[in-house]
């Protein structure tokens, strides 16, 4: 199974060749842009080495979301740290809540870790009855990065057995080491470090388009999560902590470019303005997951307005006007959780 995840990795991960695309990315801070901005800008990506570290990145957002979800947890997810190193093409993604069980399970031979990251279809999101509000669905998850990866190192800590796990996969996971276990009495947390197989993707660094895609997703994750979860990107506290606040990185100030936003419910937060182009611009994270190409999560929201405006012009104006010509006006931005989404 892991030879034929290399060897088609379209049916998996997507293409390994660069594609020309066009995606809102974020660009660094400078003096007239202290916190940085987010915008839209050609440029050239392997959609497969996206898709590894994403993968990776929304297991710590559905750590999160999961941690909420259940009963007398003593450790909520508080903290998820990102950081790149550019000398070493190393990714590094952590997070502090509860860390994975450190029992070994005589029924597969292996620790708990080994088995969700080491071992292809092991997840837990199969179950059709449950509802899910997280962006895994399949069982590869992280699995897919460790596959596509020299190196791939897992670390948890146990806090309630006093145990830490650490485990090393090489090779495109071909090569898997024992795993070391120590007594520990540091808090909980769960670290994955890797490093893509570069090579595969016909790549010799992380460069800078693919940098600037990843850490726009590690800014998606500050507007993801609540007030209670603090982002780092390479060491820096993120200052974003809001849906509202985020789309301030696109837009700029509300004297710059007005705009709506309104919070429904807890699952919903909207934030409408104009597009500057006459053309639809939408943009949109479901369950931790940045839907780029829309969908009908977003027509939904885009519909309504649309129809409100036409509504509201032909009994003002007396004119008729077409639901395209309305909605080519807008821009709109959708944080929802969605229960078993459809991707």
């Amino acid at each position: 199974h892991e030879e034929h995840i290399e060897l088609a990795p379209d049916t998996y991960v997507g293409s390994i060749e660069s594609e020309a695309t066009r995606r809102y990315v974020y660009v660094d801070p400078s003096e007239e842009e202290p916190e940085g901005k987010i915008e839209l800008r050609d440029i050239k990506i392997v959609p497969a080495l996206y898709k590894i570290f994403d993968e990776v990145l929304v297991n710590a957002a559905d750590h999160w979301q999961r941690l909420n979800s259940e009963k007398d947890v003593k450790h909520l997810l508080t903290e998820i740290h990102v950081n790149f190193n550019e000398k070493t093409n190393e990714i590094v993604v952590e997070n502090d809540g509860e860390g994975i069980d450190i029992e070994f399970m005589k029924d597969h031979n292996m620790y708990p870790p080994t088995l969700i990251f080491g071992h292809l279809l092991t997840g837990t999101n199969y179950d059709k009855t449950q509802e899910k509000t997280w962006g895994g669905k399949n069982g590869y998850g992280a699995k897919l990065a460790n596959i596509f990866s020299t190196e791939f190192k897992v670390e948890t800590i146990d806090s309630k057995r006093g145990l830490k796990f650490t485990q090393t996969f090489k090779n495109n996971m071909k090569i898997k080491e024992e795993p070391v276990i120590v007594s520990c009495k540091s808090k909980p947390m769960t670290k994955i470090s890797f490093k893509p197989d570069l090579s595969k993707f016909g790549l010799t660094k992380l460069d800078e388009d693919h940098l600037s895609l990843f850490k726009l997703r590690v800014y998606d994750m500050a507007a993801w999560t609540d007030k209670k979860v603090s982002i780092f990107l390479n060491n820096n506290k993120i200052a974003i902590n809001s849906f509202e606040r985020y789309t301030d990185l696109y837009l700029g100030g509300k004297d710059e470019t007005p705009r709506i936003y309104q919070k429904i419910n807890d699952r919903w937060e909207v934030v409408v303005t104009y597009s500057n182009d006459d053309t639809f611009q939408q943009v949109s994270l479901v369950n931790g997951i940045n839907t780029c190409r829309g969908g009908k999560h977003v027509d939904y929201i885009a519909d309504q307005i649309k129809d409100s405006f036409i509504t509201m012009i032909q009994k003002k104006k007396k004119l008729d006007i077409k639901g395209p010509i309305i909605k080519n006006q807008l821009f709109v931005f959708v944080k929802a959780i969605i229960v078993n989404p459809c991707f």
